[in-house]
C-alpha cells in the first residue's frame, strides 16, 4: 500500500515549498512550483526521470544560488511510533 504524505520542503539553499512524501520512509518526494510538480525517486533505476525532473526544477527555481538536494521535509502526520513524519531526502549519489 502506498501512502502519501503532505509535507513541507526546505531546499539547501533554504527556500520553502510544499509537496508529498510517499509512505513514512518518504522512498518518493514530490515538489509542488506553482501548478508544475517535480518527482523524485530512491530508486536508482529512476536516474533518468529524476535527472529530468531535477533540471525542470532548478530550471522554475532561477533564482536558486546552490543545489537543492539534499531536502529536509517535515509533515503533520504520525508514524507508527507516533513521532512526526520528518527527515531529510537525498537522490542517489550520482546526482549529489
Amino acid at each position: 500500500m502506498r501512502l502519501f504524505i503532505k509535507a513541507r520542503i526546505m531546499t539547501v539553499d533554504g527556500q520553502k515549498l510544499n509537496g508529498y512524501v510517499m509512505n513514512e520512509d518518504a522512498y518518493v518526494l514530490w515538489i509542488f512550483v506553482g501548478k508544475d510538480e517535480f518527482g523524485f525517486s530512491r530508486n536508482r533505476g529512476q536516474y533518468d526521470a529524476n535527472a529530468e525532473d531535477l533540471a525542470n526544477l532548478k530550471a522554475k527555481l532561477s533564482n536558486s544560488t546552490s543545489d537543492i538536494f539534499p531536502v529536509k521535509y517535515e509533515t503533520d502526520f504520525l508514524d507508527s511510533q507516533d513521532n512526526l513524519i520528518t527527515g531529510v531526502f537525498s537522490l542517489p549519489s550520482e546526482f549529489d
